[in-house]
């Protein structure tokens, strides 16, 4: 007597073979890179609009000063990613094997310190928004190019911020499928950590010419603060309770 179970397995379990791993992360790596040079156009085409659409047409109506508390050195940043968009693709353009993006971000880390500057003003930058809006001439022309590109200002304005907050992101995405024995896959690491200083550098100076300014602020509502001098005192800060 022969007993037969009404049951049988049938699940496969199917392992990549070394090879078929390694062309399964080549894939994923380019796919990472198009990512990479599609969303960095995008960026820069944006950039393009702020200068294009908006700053170039205020700029004839508002004072020198209002223009830099608005955009700050926006116009500086372009060029920066301007020159870091060509060098992506040409290095695109090359054997794989010769795909260094890592090598890139590093050398531009100097570069984007020039964010620092940008992220510190941009409260800056929402006062001013608000101070101008009772300009109809500024309002008008802010109008008309939000009409155009069908997004705010303000959206466009905090688009350098965001995009420096996600390069440590983005780089370590491509390292997760970069191979160890790849040339790009040390560096790729280095300049995300570099950026991810910079970043620090950003939010810890924003805090501190927050605190300055909440205490300016303090120091105008206080009566006979004239006399105080709260921020004459070196390393004097504002302590929330």
């Amino acid at each position: 007597m022969i007993l037969t179970s009404s049951y049988q397995e049938t699940t496969d379990f199917t392992v990549d073979s070394p090879q078929e791993t390694e062309v399964i992360m080549e894939s994923r790596r380019k796919e990472a890179i198009n990512e990479l040079i599609s969303t960095e156009s995008d960026y820069v085409h944006d950039l393009t609009i702020v200068i294009d659409e908006f700053k170039s047409h205020i700029s004839r109506i508002v004072s020198k000063q209002s223009l830099t508390n608005l955009f700050s050195n926006i116009g500086a940043i372009l060029g920066i990613n301007k020159e870091l968009l060509e060098q992506l693709r040409k290095t695109s353009e090359l054997p794989p094997e010769m795909h260094n993006f890592g090598n890139i971000f590093f050398k531009f880390s100097d570069y984007f310190k020039a964010y620092t500057q940008y992220s510190s003003n941009h409260d800056i930058a929402l006062q001013e928004r608000r101070a101008l809006g009772t300009n109809a001439d500024f309002t008008r022309i802010v109008e008309e190019g939000q009409k155009k590109v069908r997004a705010t200002l303000q959206s466009y304005l905090i688009k350098p911020i965001q995009r420096i907050c996600r390069y440590p992101l983005i780089l370590r995405q491509l390292r997760k499928y970069t191979s160890t024995t790849h040339m790009d896959y040390r560096d790729l690491e280095q300049a995300a950590s570099r950026i991810e200083s910079i970043v620090a550098e950003i939010d810890s100076r924003k805090l501190r010419f927050d605190g300055r300014r909440q205490l300016l602020d303090l120091e105008r509502r206080i009566a006979g603060v004239e006399k105080l001098h709260l921020l004459s005192i070196p390393g004097r800060r504002l302590v929330r309770t």
